[in-house]
């Protein structure tokens, strides 16, 4: 009688701490980054992920780090685990290698889909360009240190670097580079946002460049339940459309759809991109039917 009753103990003892646990989630501060707002979106997300498998796992605590780390940093903070365990970020191949990778594109790849911030004088320049071969005779304004820069510079682009946003702006506004790759959801917010302090930059009208540049949740490697808890969510909020309903929330979907549609599409996304995981075959996915598809996809 007393073993059954010890038995009966521990197991309310066990049973308490399991329902009491709680997954830490420790995020990167973004505050000191070129574009925090843009933060909301993948934090909304994460969230929602956590939220939904608090049946399955249990409660969960997010806090953010006090400081912003670069890239260099946050990645090796994200390896050790200690400060950070969890952040979005473009994928790289020392990132899948280092950290483990969500696979799910939490920006449905239009982090990739690239039209351009230029100089009011240069609409007939880029009137011209009609191939990839074209466009890399101009320089773009993009950081040796970016993801997007990392990418480019590898496909052969000429790079121009500064050393802030700030500066890129100041620069094309001059005409001292020939465009600014920006992100489908941010080039027409980020001109209006500029208009008076940088009167001379327009949004390019006919080009976009695709790049294969995936937004994934990553998670420290020895964080093997919180893996599994982001991953099921995330898929979790796929499937039962939360996610399409807070990316609807974050981008103006209209808007980016025409931008799309109008415009001549240099595409440098290769068949060795695209298959590097079965999930990339999927056009659900993606806000581009990828890869058969040219169709805009939600």
């Amino acid at each position: 009688m007393l073993f059954v009753r010890l038995l009966l103990i521990l197991f309310v003892l066990w049973y308490t701490a399991i329902a009491n646990a709680k997954d830490h989630v420790r995020l990167p501060n973004v505050m000191g980054s070129s574009d925090p707002l843009a933060y909301q979106f993948e934090l909304t997300a994460i969230k929602a992920a956590l939220e939904a498998t608090v049946a399955d796992f249990g409660e969960y605590e997010v806090s953010h780090h006090p400081r912003f780390m670069p890239r260099a940093r946050l990645l090796k903070e994200l390896a050790s685990g200690n400060l950070v365990n969890v952040a979005p970020a473009p994928t790289r191949t020392e990132w899948e290698d280092q950290v483990t990778p969500i696979y799910f594109p939490l920006r449905k790849g239009t982090l990739g889909f690239r039209i351009f911030l230029i100089h009011k004088n240069s609409k007939a320049l880029f009137s011209k360009i009609d191939s990839i071969a074209s466009l890399k005779k101009l320089s773009a304004g993009q950081d040796y240190s970016w993801s997007s820069g990392i990418r480019m510079r590898s496909l052969g682009f000429q790079i121009y670097s500064d050393t802030s946003v700030k500066r890129f702006y100041d620069m094309l506004n001059h005409a001292r580079y020939d465009y600014y790759p920006k992100a489908i959801y941010e080039a027409r917010r980020d001109a209006k946002k500029i208009a008076l302090s940088h009167p001379n930059i327009i949004v390019e009208e006919t080009k976009m460049l695709l790049l294969f540049q995936p937004l994934y949740i990553f998670v420290s490697p020895g964080e093997e339940r919180l893996t599994k808890r982001m991953r099921t969510g995330i898929w979790r909020i796929h499937h039962n459309g939360v996610f399409d309903k807070i990316f609807a929330n974050f981008h103006d979907i209209k808007q980016m759809k025409k931008d799309v549609e109008k415009r001549q599409i240099l595409n440098t996304i290769s068949p060795q991109d695209l298959f590097k995981h079965p999930a990339f075959t999927d056009p659900n996915l993606w806000f581009y039917g990828w890869p058969e598809s040219t169709a805009p996809h939600l």
